[in-house]
């Protein structure tokens, strides 16, 4: 399976460096790191969360579209990651397996 390499965001540079020491300050997940190797997806990426964080659904709601999206996708590193943040807006674990189905 293809693979991106990782930007690591101690030796990052330029708008991705910016990104990472702003917005995402100690969010240094695969998905941003991978997101890092083009700085229009990463800018997208970056919009678009921001643009969906002032929506109305709370957290938790996001995260059980997430979850569904996921599932959908057959992603189960997405899966894994929208549980566990799930659990952090307040899910409970029978929430985070019933989003999935």
């Amino acid at each position: 399976m293809p693979r991106l390499n990782v930007v690591d965001p101690a030796s990052a540079s330029g708008k991705a460096r910016e990104i990472f020491e702003g917005p995402l300050k100690g969010k240094h997940f695969n998905i941003f790191k991978g997101l890092a190797n083009s700085g229009a997806g990463f800018n997208f990426y970056v919009a678009a969360s921001g643009a969906l964080a002032d929506a109305a659904l709370t957290p938790a709601e996001r995260e059980v579209i997430a979850l569904a999206v996921a599932e959908a996708n057959s992603c189960e590193y997405c899966a894994a990651a929208h549980t566990a943040i799930g659990k952090m807006s307040g899910l409970s674990d029978a929430q985070t397996v019933e989003a999935r189905k």
